[in-house]
């Protein structure tokens, strides 16, 4: 898979910062437009440990100072079905972005979806 660079910011110097919307890989300083680039996207690449239980903690700790609202469980399946099991980054029921647990579980400690204070860290949902 190819990253999908997107234009990030220009340089003083007019030159551009493209950025892949999927693995975020900067591609540095070019007069290139975005299309143009072909780089292989970081996206299969898994969050360390140390991502994961960051992005885990902080999307408990907004949960739990909300109140922990969570989503009907109509629409965690649709979540679950619709946008989690056919994107690119989803494997082994773990975003790939985040990672970050994602099923039908209405269990928000176990399942980010469920979380009604969540989102998609690829804004899918």
């Amino acid at each position: 898979m190819l990253c999908q660079f997107t234009t990030h910011r220009t340089l003083p110097n007019g030159k551009h910062v493209h950025r892949c919307e999927t693995c975020e890989r900067e591609s540095w300083a070019t007069n290139y437009p975005p299309e143009k680039l072909s780089r292989k996207c970081l996206s299969t690449k898994s969050p360390s440990l140390a991502k994961r239980l960051s992005s885990y903690a902080k999307a408990v700790t907004r949960w739990k100072l909300a109140g922990s609202p969570k989503r009907e469980p109509a629409e965690i399946e649709r979540i679950y079905l619709e946008v989690c099991q056919p994107c690119e980054r989803f494997k082994d029921g773990k975003c790939g972005k985040c990672g970050c647990a994602v099923n039908r579980e209405p269990n928000g400690l176990r399942n980010k979806i469920a979380m009604a204070t969540e989102h998609c860290p690829l804004e899918k949902w």
